[in-house]
């Protein structure tokens, strides 16, 4: 590891310095409280760095579980695109069988009005047959009293 080579050659350094001034009343102040400091890096860095890979490790495992997640989900919504490209298709089907079925009640209902109309017509002019008789009978029932009625008054009045 490269971290723990630099504090390995801080530490030797360190333990072959010497008190100095580093000027502006800078000193370097005392080795073994240096030491005892990079020291207590060094130690530190291994819990460090495990919880930097476990970071690393959850963050992976969190990707994964996004893209895990996002593929469910891309499925189900091509489930749900089919179904509704399938119920929009059924639809249409459905539409298309009620126009289909509307047109062909509206032609029945038409033919049964033309032949019901006939049918009507047909009993009329058989009822103004058979009025036309009652009438011409009716006439010359008339007719005959008319006659009769002439005809007496001309025999009883003589």
């Amino acid at each position: 590891m490269q971290v723990n080579a630099l504090l390995n050659d801080l530490v030797s350094k360190l333990k072959s310095a010497k008190k100095q001034s580093l000027g502006k009343g800078f000193v370097i102040g005392d080795k073994d409280e240096l030491i005892a400091l990079v020291e207590n890096v060094r130690a530190l860095l291994p819990s460090v760095v495990a919880d930097a890979e476990e970071i690393l490790n959850r963050r992976e495992l969190i990707i994964q579980e996004a893209k895990m997640q996002a593929e469910k989900v891309l499925a189900k919504a091509e489930v749900q695109r089919d179904q509704l490209a399938s119920n929009h298709e059924v639809l249409l089907t459905a539409a298309a069988q009620a126009e289909a079925l509307r047109q062909e009640v509206a032609a029945e209902v038409e033919k049964l009005r033309i032949e019901t109309d006939d049918y009507i017509d047909k009993q009329l002019a058989r009822f103004e047959i058979a009025l036309t008789k009652v009438l011409t009978s009716v006439r010359k029932g008339r007719e005959r009293l008319v006659s009769d009625t002439e005809t007496e008054d001309r025999s009883g009045g003589k």
